[in-house]
């Protein structure tokens, strides 16, 4: 196996822990902004108990299923739509940089390639705004202006990024 085609590996393995990563970011928006709550703080905690979650209990999807779908402290389910949408980003995040490196000869040999990044970013962007707006809505909340904003900010990125030469 060459080196190319190992970095190119583990570019894509990485591309969907990223994503893994930003669905789990994207539960907590998903919960919170409706709520009129901050996104940034008090850390995450059970709905049931109150009790923080522990760091390497909050690892996407393995937490989850470490936990067996259960608080650590007081043993309240934890709904499965968690490591779901951290499935669905990290998958997404995965098929996007197929796609998107695919028509560019592969991942970028540097980041100064703008071109393919611009366009990943705008459609893994696109994608996050999009699944937050759809699972606000299907709990039956109003989608707040922000998500409307990034959404609006990352179609702009996306068309950008099909003029970087």
């Amino acid at each position: 196996m060459t080196t190319a085609v190992l970095m190119s590996i583990l570019i894509f393995i990485w591309l969907a822990v990223v994503g893994a990563c930003i669905g789990s970011f994207l539960n907590v928006v998903i919960y919170r902004l409706p709520a009129g709550k901050s996104i940034v703080s008090p850390p995450s905690s059970c709905p049931k108990c109150g009790k923080r979650i522990r760091w390497f209990h909050n690892l996407p999807v393995l937490g989850w299923l470490l936990l067996r779908g259960r608080c650590y402290d007081c043993k309240a389910p934890i709904a499965a739509r968690y490591p779901l949408v951290e499935l669905l980003v990290g998958g997404a995040f995965f098929v996007l940089g197929l796609s998107v490196f695919s028509q560019s000869n592969g991942p970028p040999q540097s980041l100064f390639e703008y071109q393919p990044w611009a366009a990943f970013v705008g459609l893994a962007g696109l994608f996050c705004c999009l699944l937050a707006a759809l699972l606000i809505r299907y709990d039956g909340h109003r989608i707040p202006r922000g998500i409307w904003l990034a959404t609006a900010l990352f179609a702009a990125t996306l068309v950008a990024s099909a003029w970087v030469p």
